[in-house]
């Protein structure tokens, strides 16, 4: 009978142990959440009031494929492109919507990043 036990984050992280003692599936669970903490994709949208373009710039180029959708508050689908890697910024036009909150979601792989813009004339 193996008498290991499966290991929580926490505990994996708090606790001295032996090798062997981690669930492979912890351990990879624990790498991508490091992986991801450490490497959080983020993004800046100016202006944060608009009356139609923005630019959505991050700090640093994309360093895979990401993809950006623009939902207004209803959760209605805007826009979408994909981004590729490499990229800075992009520019999202907002000039055929109606006034209101848009959230700006950026998906790379596991990461997702949102910020919100307010469009008026």
């Amino acid at each position: 009978m193996n008498n290991k036990r499966v290991l929580s984050y926490a505990e994996y992280h708090n606790e001295s142990m032996e090798a062997g003692d981690v669930d492979p599936a912890v351990h990879c669970l624990t790498y991508l959440a490091k992986r991801y903490e450490l490497n959080g994709l983020s993004f800046r949208v100016f202006p944060s009031v608009t009356d139609g373009i923005v630019t959505v710039a991050f700090p640093a180029p994309l360093t895979s494929m990401a993809r950006i959708e623009v939902r207004d508050m209803s959760g209605r689908l805007v826009t979408t492109n994909n981004l590729g890697e490499g990229m800075t910024q992009i520019q999202v036009d907002l000039n055929n919507q109606t006034d209101g909150f848009y959230v700006i979601r950026v998906t790379a792989g596991l990461q997702v990043a949102t910020e919100v813009v307010v469009k008026q004339h």
